[in-house]
């Protein structure tokens, strides 16, 4: 639930960064205008550096789950054929 809320938080933070910047490349130039629109830009490409960052570490993340339940698989396995000590 919280991570819903979450994305719907980051959505509206990026409608809002959109239309600011759209209304800053309508309206005459000024040097703060400039500097609020390279900072945009930045907060842009940065928001692709997260995506990307946020794809390597679930991938990360499936090797390391896959890795264990590979080995419980195996235990698992080894003591099913361990014979019975009488």
């Amino acid at each position: 639930m919280w991570l819903k809320q979450k994305k719907d938080a980051t959505k509206i933070r990026f409608l809002w960064q959109d239309l600011l910047t759209k209304t800053m490349e309508s309206s005459t130039v000024d040097s703060s205008h400039l500097r609020i629109m390279r900072f945009m830009r930045l907060a842009r490409a940065l928001r692709g550096v997260r995506v990307m960052r946020l794809v390597r570490f679930i991938g990360a993340l499936r090797s390391i789950v896959f890795a264990i339940m590979s080995h419980l698989d195996s235990c698992n396995k080894q003591e099913k054929n361990k014979s019975p000590e009488s």
